[in-house]
Order: structure tokens, then sequence, then C-alpha cells
């Protein structure tokens, strides 16, 4: 389903998830307690949309389960306290992760929405398969990473090194070099998902983020693809990864690291190479 239509099923889901659950729970609450459920669920609700902080529906959810228990054992005393409470705090709770799941969606439509009109804006002339301009990944980066900051998701951020074209290069190198950034471009784009982003930080740089996706799971899919890179575009690029929140908790710093890891791989000619698994003993280069 695109974007627009998960939000909508999520929404539904919510909608049906809220009123099952007060119905059940005004159901069994035959006390005056039952007055408390509605807004206990709205409050849920509310709270996960503003989203102050991660899982606030669940947490909200699980607060106005205490409230409600309290409330009610203090107005009815234990009669049916126990099926009463587990009812109704069950309803709280699943309404606060389904109103999560709700922001956490349209979160991320806006996230493509604004993508898309980027895209649209201004398109990298080397790249008409659609990679953006460095200003407008790098916006879409510092995006990403304040929305995985929220949701405790990692985001591993790549940089492809390319062979530079020569000031004194003829017509036919400038051309052939051209066509295989080119052809770069479109293999990244057709290999990685719709949140992905593919961008030129510079003529011999192209920048990948990947969110939802950790260190070693950036690094299996690099490896996975550059034999694709060598046959279809002809390059032979080094590359440096780096991962938020293990290397860098903003994105100017998982820039910078993800530039050094990269000026290493140029370095010791190792294909692809992360820093942090690379000072910490593990595998964490190709060669």
């Amino acid at each position: 389903m695109r974007g627009p239509t998960r939000t909508k099923a999520a929404a539904a889901l919510l909608a049906a998830i809220a009123g099952i659950g007060t119905t059940a729970g005004v159901f069994v609450d035959a006390g005056e307690t039952r007055i408390l459920i509605p807004a206990l669920a709205g409050l849920a609700t509310t709270s996960a949309l503003f989203h102050p902080f991660p899982r606030s529906g669940v947490v909200t959810g699980l607060l106005s389960a205490a409230v409600y228990g309290s409330v009610r054992w203090y107005l009815v005393g234990l009669d049916g306290f126990g099926v009463t409470v587990a009812i109704v705090a069950a309803a709280l709770v699943a309404i606060g992760y389904a109103a999560d799941s709700v922001a956490a969606q349209a979160e991320a439509d806006a996230l493509q929405l604004r993508h898309d009109s980027l895209l649209i804006e201004e398109l990298t002339p080397t790249a008409e398969a659609g990679a953006l301009k460095w200003r407008h990944a790098q916006k879409q980066l510092g995006d990403e990473i304040g929305r995985g900051r929220r949701y405790r998701y990692p985001v591993s951020f790549v940089l492809i090194g390319l062979e530079p074209i020569l000031e004194n290069a003829d017509d036919a190198s400038i051309e052939v070099a051209l066509r295989q950034r080119s052809e770069l471009v479109k293999l990244l784009l057709e290999k990685t998902r719709t949140s992905d982003r593919v961008a030129f930080k510079g003529e011999d740089l192209l920048a990948l983020s990947l969110p939802h996706t950790s260190l070693r799971g950036a690094l299996a899919f690099l490896d996975k693809i550059l034999p694709d890179i060598k046959e279809r575009s002809g390059v032979d690029p080094r590359m440096g990864v780096a991962e938020f929140p293990t290397d860098a908790g903003a994105a100017e710093e998982l820039v910078r690291e993800a530039e050094a890891a990269l000026e290493f791989a140029r370095a010791s000619g190792l294909r692809v190479v992360s820093r942090s698994l690379l000072m910490g003993g593990s595998e964490a280069s190709t060669a």
C-alpha cells in the first residue's frame, strides 16, 4: 500500500479499536467510573498524536489504566475489580498503540511528500533517474534523524566515492564518466526502497541515506550490490558508512563520520569501511 492508504488504514483501525474498546469498558463497568473511559481513551489518543516522547500513546494508555483502576477502587471497591479493570486497561493500551501507529505513519507520509516536492523542484543534471541535490538531501537526512530519535530506529548513511573527472579530460572521457554516474544512480534507485534517499554530494561523491537500517544491515546491502555496480556502471567505488545513533547523534556528525570512513577506504584500498566496527575489531570492511 502507498503511504496515504496506509495512514487511512491505520486511522480506520484506531477508530475501530477506540469504538470497540470504549463500548466494552462501558458495558462491563456499571458504576459511576464508566464516564472516565471515553475521556481516558481520548487522552491516550491525543498524547500519541502530539507525540511528546517515544511510545507516548502506549505509556499514556498504561497511566490512564492506572488512574481508572485507582478511581474505581476508591469509589466502588473490589467488587468485580479484576475483570473490569483488566478489560478497560487492555482497551486503553490498545487505543494508545493504534494511535502511535497513526502518528508514525502520518509523519512518514509527511517526509515522503516533502521528498517528492523537492524532487519535482530540482533534479540533478546528471541524474535523470531521480537523485536529489545535496542541499535537499541534507535537510531530508536531518528530518529522518530527528524522526529516528523520536521513534528509536537507526539510520545508516553511506558516502560513495568515485574517480574524479580530470580537468584536462577529453569530451569522450567526460561523456563516459557522466554515463557511468547516471547508471550508478539508476541502479541505486532500483535496489533501494522508496524511503531511502540517493543524492549527489559532489561530481565524484554520491550520498545514500538508509532509514530503519542498522550498520550491519547497510554493510550487507552494499556487499550485495557491489558486483552489480561494477557490472552495470563500470565503476569501482570506495564507500564510507556510518550509523545513527551508534556513530553520531546529529546529521552533520553522521556525514563527517562517513567522510572519515571514506577517506580510510580510499587510503587503504578497501571498498567499504565503517570506522566504528573497524575500531571495535569486528569485520568492518570489504576488500
